[in-house]
């Protein structure tokens, strides 16, 4: 508005209009035009200038009778709710959080897991096949849609301000839309949040385009522990980080720390406004899990003292560390700290997976590799590099089953996959197939890996989701991937985790 002439008499009024219109751009827009409107119709002037020639000042009572306006307020109100609307998940995830807003206040906040925990109550099919690095995408994007409250504190999520919660609805309204929540049609995934860049040696990332954005993080403190096998390609992150950090061209600063006192100066350097990123790939450092545990601990614990300075840290793991892995999910939620495990390709994944491979392009293609692989990362670019060399993807499909028929093929797939690096987890995992069959709740599971003796099966059961074995459908039933529970049987004497 300045452009056009027009001055504010204090500056806390911009403030004020942004939080009325939540800081969204579109709803700016809005109030912006009825403003000049109405200054157009009581504009002021300072002495000396003519009539109709700027500068215009802007009080705080031109602010407030646009305020008032009761058909600005329905327009602002509809065209909020009709970005809400762009996603029934935004609308499930902004209805949560008002809710608890009513309930409890506005600073009231969820962690992410208790934010999607009760989304998932609401709208099972909505959120079952969104794991927890999609669903902060969803919180990311809302973040910068106005609708809610950065959570740079790590306290937990929250409405932006009082106005979005008027937006939103009263708490009958509120109630009303959750109740309605499991009728919505589950939306089309965002291809972004599936798609896998192309690594220097012509494979594809283990990281999707979601896990990158939230390791990168933006200008707050976190931590994030990756956690997957040779299967889902562990070995692969740093890499990935890499050659993300180096197309961005300066954009972050990647620190790849080599040992103990780089990664703690590491977590403390660096300069305000900087986007920095802290890797410390304990896979191929061969870190012991106290070793990990420690490095988790400093990075929770040590924070940048200087305002404005900030980083994310990344700590790679793999099977080698089960132990530190149950320690870790046995501690709980913590805040700052996120999970980000690495995953099978599902149908929607190999098909993303397949048109930027420009292999296994046809839909029958796509099932069959699905089948043969079971979406294994590993096995997947086994079946690019066969179907390169036999100028075939027939062959190269023959071929790999014929590998995976052996006893040492079967052997393979699951000492990648890491399930005979822990022998607790491995008799867990016996039990299972042993107690539950084909597929089962939770519960069940837990109850599988109790007759195990299993210390802490909820520890156990998570392990096992982050080595990617089940394939969980909408209404939350885990059935292990058929791949792995042809190939169990063949599997090699259990090694003894480090302790």
């Amino acid at each position: 508005m300045e452009a056009l002439g027009y001055r504010f008499t204090d500056p806390d009024l911009v403030n004020r209009i942004l939080g009325y219109c939540s800081y969204q751009p579109f709803l700016l827009q809005m109030f912006g035009h009825r403003l000049v409107e109405h200054m157009h119709a009581h504009r002021t002037r300072p002495r000396g200038t003519a009539p109709g020639e700027p500068p215009f000042f802007v009080t705080a009572e031109d602010v407030m009778a646009v305020e008032a306006d009761p058909e600005l307020k329905a327009d602002i109100t509809s065209t909020f709710r009709d970005t809400l609307n762009l996603d029934p998940r935004y609308n499930v995830i902004a209805n949560v959080l008002a809710y608890h807003a009513h309930e409890h206040g506005m600073d009231h906040r969820l962690t992410e897991i208790e934010l999607r925990n009760e989304c998932l109550s609401y709208w099972p099919e909505g959120f079952a096949g969104l794991d927890i690095e999609g669903f902060r995408a969803y919180l990311h994007e809302m973040t910068g849609l106005g609708v809610l409250a950065p959570n740079n504190d790590q306290r937990g999520w929250h409405l932006r301000s009082p106005n979005v919660l008027r937006m939103i609805g009263s708490q009958l309204d509120v109630l009303t839309e959750l109740m309605h929540a499991a009728s919505e049609t589950v939306p089309s995934e965002f291809i972004a949040l599936a798609t896998r860049r192309t690594l220097p040696d012509g494979t594809r990332a283990p990281l999707t385009a979601a896990h990158v954005d939230d390791l990168l993080g933006d200008h707050t403190n976190q931590v994030r522990l990756v956690l997957g096998s040779s299967a889902t390609r562990i070995e692969q992150v740093s890499a990935t980080l890499r050659a993300v950090c180096e197309d961005l061209a300066g954009r972050y600063t990647l620190t790849d720390t080599r040992g103990r006192k780089q990664f703690e100066d590491a977590l403390v350097d660096g300069r305000p406004g900087e986007r920095r990123v802290v890797l410390s790939d304990l896979v191929a450092l061969s870190i012991k899990n106290e070793g990990c545990a420690a490095s988790m601990a400093a990075a929770l614990r040590q924070r940048p003292p200087t305002p404005g300075v900030t980083r994310s840290v990344v700590l790679v793991t793999g099977p080698d560390q089960l132990g530190f892995w149950q320690e870790a999910f046995a501690a709980g939620e913590q805040p700052g700290l996120g999970m980000v495990a690495l995953r099978r390709l599902d149908r929607r994944a190999m098909h993303v997976w397949s048109l930027d491979t420009g292999h296994f392009t046809t839909p029958e293609r796509q099932a069959r590799l699905l089948k043969a692989t079971g979406g294994w990362p590993y096995l997947t670019e086994r079946a690019v590099a066969l179907a390169v060399e036999h100028g075939s993807e027939d062959a190269a499909l023959a071929e790999l089953a014929k590998e995976l028929e052996t006893d040492h093929g079967a052997a393979e797939l699951v000492e990648a996959i890491g399930l005979t690096q822990d022998e607790s987890l491995a008799a867990a995992f016996d039990m299972i197939l042993a107690y539950v069959g084909s597929g089962a709740s939770v519960s069940y599971l837990l109850e599988a890996i109790g007759l195990a003796d299993h210390p802490d099966p909820e520890s156990a059961l998570a392990c096992l989701d982050a080595l990617a074995v089940f394939d969980v459908d909408a209404a939350g039933v885990h059935r292990v991937e058929p791949l792995l529970v042809q190939c169990w049987p063949y599997r090699r004497s259990a090694a003894v985790g480090d302790e």
